[in-house]
């Protein structure tokens, strides 16, 4: 893209209002990355990123213009794309179904792609204080319509978003007081999201770290000057991520991070953006 035709462009989008001051500076940014670096290492969350969040787990989905724009992305030679996902593995790749991804699951607990397979070794009673309170959880909230636990083996996950809002309070003691009594020696760690609360192992890796992973897994220790990590999240577990590229890369947080600071350089307002941020990312590579 020429100078002239990217003042242009930003001219264009300075009198859009459907484009955000934010989508128009992230995407300057990029753009002006593409054209220095030459390659770009997209991680993407599932949910609250790329499919709109949903009051079931399961009625999370891709549009078809976004499973599109994935799919042309990850045909791009100067690009690898990676869905990084609080999902299970075989449940996020199930759901893109796009070949030539790197998927991590479970928060980066799982991954699989071209050339790369890890799964962190859990001891094994770490494991089995997972597998107790999975079942314990199932029973414990029951009672509690619109409640839905979800056993994902390496990460267990309490949603909430439709049960009674005066009944949420109790749910969250319940849980806390579930874990707390049956989590004496802290083998397992508890995270927060948009109504829903998790439990996993207590071991040393989160999405930053599995971001790095694979970022020194594809382009060795010197991974900063060979291509740009490009981050779009929008949960408390993404700002592991955002914190891990803060001096790298470009960091993008999707929805309002609430009272919450985020460690990310951007915020978009939703999938919509992402959805415009991806198709112009596409279109800054050479032959888009």
């Amino acid at each position: 893209m020429s100078p002239t035709q990217k003042t242009t462009d930003d001219a264009k989008n300075s009198t859009d209002p459907s484009i955000s001051s934010s989508l128009q500076h992230a995407l300057s940014d990029v753009e002006e990355a593409v054209r220095t670096i030459g390659h770009v290492d997209l991680f993407c969350d599932y949910d609250g990123v790329l499919a709109p969040i949903a009051p079931r787990p399961q009625d999370a989905r891709l549009d078809e213009k976004t499973l599109n724009l994935l799919r042309r992305l990850s045909d791009r030679d100067s690009l690898h794309l990676n869905i990084v996902s609080g999902r299970s593995l075989a449940e996020i790749r199930m759901r893109i179904g796009v070949p030539g991804i790197t998927y991590a699951g479970n928060h980066g607990l799982e991954i699989d792609g071209p050339g790369i397979q890890q799964v962190q070794q859990i001891p094994s009673h770490m494991y089995d204080a997972m597998r107790t309170l999975a079942g314990t959880l199932q029973r414990s909230m029951q009672p509690y319509p619109g409640v839905i636990v979800e056993d994902k083996v390496l990460v267990v996950a309490v949603h909430y978003r439709l049960a009674e809002p005066e009944q949420i309070p109790m749910i969250l003691k319940d849980f806390s007081t579930l874990v707390t009594d049956r989590n004496a020696d802290h083998l397992l760690r508890v995270s927060s999201g948009k109504s829903v609360v998790e439990v996993q192992p207590n071991v040393d890796w989160d999405k930053g770290k599995a971001v790095r992973f694979l970022l020194e897994k594809r382009h060795g220790s010197d991974w900063h000057n060979q291509t740009l990590p490009v981050y779009l999240g929008d949960d408390e577990t993404d700002e592991d991520a955002f914190r891990a590229l803060m001096d790298y890369g470009i960091t993008i947080r999707v929805g309002n991070p609430s009272a919450a600071k985020t460690a990310a350089h951007y915020v978009l307002q939703n999938t919509d953006e992402v959805a415009v941020f991806l198709d112009r990312l596409l279109r800054s590579f050479p032959g888009a």
